[in-house]
């Protein structure tokens, strides 16, 4: 049937800014394009790795944030499995804390997205829930995170930023209690019966 008066739509809603257009781009465009201000040196070009699990191969790609810059790139997810770019399921970032892996210090910076558009029919059935939300527990998602485990755990640039990153913490923490330390010796010296005491 036809319509006998014209349809029009207007933008009703109160915005702030002064175009209409809102421009969605995904992580990983996101990553390319601000990756010099927000990824540490060493990472730049992030490192990639094949990893197979059950005769199926994925493509690890590790990202690692310059501290206290990861959160406009991620949430609690530490590794996102994608198919053709889209997500289809994430382990937490404690897993970089497992006594497995050891890299508890990188925990919030480290983002690895493991690219599984290679897995046949089957083993996507086996890993990723028809929600998105989690994975499916089972063999083949055990082996993975062991995979993982063992290439988190050896890379040599996770490793030496690890070291990097736990000297720094200790350095603040020294810093932290130094002011209490000053404060403490000013009472000694003030109070030679408590300088006796202890």
């Amino acid at each position: 049937p036809e319509v006998a008066f014209p349809i029009r739509f207007y933008e009703r809603r109160d915005y702030t800014d002064e175009s209409r257009e809102v421009t969605l781009s995904g992580l990983m465009v996101r990553l390319e394009e601000d990756r010099r201000e927000n990824l540490e040196e060493e990472f730049k070009n992030p490192p990639s790795s094949t990893l197979t699990a059950s005769g199926q191969r994925m493509k690890a790609s590790i990202y690692v944030f310059k501290k206290d810059k990861e959160t406009t790139f991620k949430n609690d997810a530490g590794i996102i499995f994608t198919i053709k770019g889209q997500t289809h399921g994430a382990l937490s970032k404690s897993f970089f804390s497992r006594n497995n892996v050891g890299m508890g210090y990188l925990a919030n910076s480290i983002l690895i997205i493991l690219d599984c558009t290679e897995f046949d029919g089957r083993s996507r059935e086996d890993l990723f829930m028809n929600s998105r939300d989690r994975l499916r527990s089972g063999n083949l998602k055990s082996e993975i995170e062991l995979q993982l485990e063992d290439l988190v755990k050896n890379h040599p640039g996770l490793r030496m930023l690890k070291e990097r990153r736990k000297r720094e913490a200790i350095q603040n923490k020294i810093q932290d209690d130094k002011p209490l330390a000053d404060v403490i010796n000013k009472i000694f010296k003030k109070s030679p019966s408590l300088s006796k005491l202890f």
